[in-house]
């Protein structure tokens, strides 16, 4: 069975900033608690290191998706719009959900 179907994205307009110093997981926490993610229990993430510089490229992924297969779901992501420290981040809020198209 082949099922046509796209990505609808949204700018969720939930940009937060931190300083440069703030951890990812000070701040995937606070996504959280703001409700911008469904969970501050690990959530997909990925950056890279540049030792005492900081990190950069920080993008965060959470999915509403369940354990049940074929499940329409959606996904919020948080990506650092200062992809270099030490400026502060600036996290852009964005949504997207599985369409399916008839």
């Amino acid at each position: 069975m082949d099922v046509a179907s796209q990505w609808s994205r949204v700018d969720v307009n939930h940009d937060v900033e931190y300083p440069a110093t703030t951890s990812e997981e000070m701040i995937i926490a606070d996504l959280a608690g703001r409700g911008y993610l469904y969970s501050a229990v690990e959530p997909p993430y990925c950056s890279n290191m540049y030792g005492s510089q900081g990190y950069s490229h920080f993008i965060i992924l959470d999915s509403s998706a369940g354990a049940g297969i074929g499940s329409v779901f959606d996904v919020r992501t948080s990506i650092d719009l200062n992809p270099n420290a030490p400026d502060n981040r600036i996290m852009k809020g964005l949504s997207a959900k599985w369409v399916k198209r008839e």
